[in-house]
């Protein structure tokens, strides 16, 4: 199968999403299938992505309907970009002979597959991750209805849970027999892998683990999960508490920790 991948996501950033399309994209070639990527860019053609060796890691500009910073002037560039882009999108599509594109974490200038599908033999598939759908409300009313129109037209819909796909459900007020949802899974023996090979040490013995894996965002909320650590005092003792994960809030949270800790 030849699969294209389209994504705001995918490495080298880290994050749930990206980290969940690299293990995904790397899986099925190992099983023999043609799996490519398109992923945000600078450039108004589709070019390689520099950050990607392999050749099938693409990057493309594709523009919003509307800019509030600009309105006119980006109204005005999305018609005159439109069918160079329609283009480029289908001559990719036929390159690769492209059977099914996956819209992972849709958002609404992903919208152009759908205009080609109208020329083009292709299955649109559509993957919830979480705050694609649960901060949609948050997207110009235009971006919403965008949104849930492909939700409504993909050939099939995914999620990572069957409370995401409730919640999608609620989203766009419909649910067919071509929605379903498939847990996000681990491969223990690169875990253990790369724990093996890490160098690092994990604290003296305790007889308990509580493992959180998070990007360190504000929106994650570990201070809050830190607090409330604190509060269940020497019920804990014997209860070793795990952060993995980086990001903005790293050395904030670090400097919480210690402060709670004493």
């Amino acid at each position: 199968m030849n699969l294209l991948l389209i994504t705001p996501f995918f490495a080298p950033q880290t994050g749930g999403v990206a980290t969940y399309l690299e293990d995904l994209r790397r899986c099925l070639s190992q099983k023999g299938h043609n799996v490519y990527v398109l992923k945000p860019g600078e450039s108004h053609s589709i070019t390689l992505s520099p950050e990607n060796p392999g050749g099938r890691v693409y990057e493309f500009a594709l523009r919003s309907l509307w800019y509030p910073e600009t309105p006119i002037r980006g109204l005005i560039a999305f018609f005159v970009f439109l069918l160079p882009t329609l283009w480029r999108l289908t001559a990719l599509l036929k390159r690769h002979k492209i059977e099914v594109v996956s819209l992972e974490y849709p958002v609404a200038w992903m919208a152009y597959i759908f205009m080609v599908r109208l020329w083009t033999p292709i299955k649109i598939m559509i993957g919830f991750h979480g705050s694609d759908v649960l901060e949609l409300h948050k997207s110009y009313r235009y971006e919403q209805w965008l949104v849930k129109h492909m939700i409504r037209r993909a050939d099939w819909v995914l999620a990572h849970s069957s409370s995401l796909l409730s919640q999608a459900e609620q989203l766009v007020k419909r649910r067919s027999d071509n929605w379903s949802y498939i847990p996000y899974g681990v491969e223990c023996s690169r875990l253990r892998e790369q724990a093996a090979t890490s160098g690092r040490a994990l604290p003296a013995p305790f007889a308990r683990y509580a493992l959180t894996v998070a990007k360190l965002y504000p929106r994650k909320a570990i201070d809050v999960l830190l607090e409330s650590i604190s509060k269940l005092g020497p019920r804990t003792h014997d209860v070793c508490f795990a952060i993995a994960g980086d990001g903005p809030e790293e050395q904030a949270l670090q400097q919480k920790a210690r402060e709670l800790r004493n």
